[in-house]
């Protein structure tokens, strides 16, 4: 019985030194898990406040017009960028064709992201020379979502 406390005893310390690992290397995966959810949280902060914001620009503007400047939301530097897409009688709102706009809207800083919409308006009337006119809705047409750096496959292109 002797000869075997020897080894009872470097077999119990040999179990308890690989529990303690176990344990270390959870509570290591624990705070990259708390860490990976605040960022996650930090960067839907920061699409929601520039999809709140393009929302806001949309609506308070009776017509777009092409420009480009820079605001300031929450402490947060962000550039507009407002470009016209053209017209598009085959894509008629109602009886007129329709105007389309570019809104990009860019967070700067350390949060890089970027969304852009694809915005129609009614304009003046203009026939469909094709023949196969589609109509649409006024509003918001599509918007891409994309987080910086740039990964491939890292924007969202949502089609409405």
């Amino acid at each position: 019985m002797r000869k075997h406390q020897g080894f009872i005893l470097l077999s119990v310390l040999l179990t308890l030194t690989l529990l303690c690992v176990l344990i270390l290397s959870q509570l290591q995966l624990i705070v990259l898990q708390m860490k990976l959810f605040n960022q996650h949280h930090d960067q839907q902060l920061v699409f929601h406040e520039m999809e709140e914001e393009l929302k806001h620009l949309i609506a308070s503007s009776t017509s777009l017009t092409a420009t480009h400047y820079s605001l300031t939301l929450n402490g947060r530097g962000y550039s507009v960028d407002i470009t016209e897409a053209g017209f598009f009688p085959c894509l008629p709102i109602g009886k007129n064709s329709s105007q389309h706009w570019l809104v990009h809207l860019q967070a700067m800083g350390e949060k890089k992201a970027s969304l852009e919409v694809r915005y129609a308006e009614p304009a003046r009337f203009k026939p469909c020379q094709q023949g196969n006119a589609r109509p649409i809705q006024a509003g918001v047409q599509s918007w891409l979502y994309q987080r910086y750096p740039y990964y491939k496959n890292s924007g969202r292109l949502v089609v409405i």
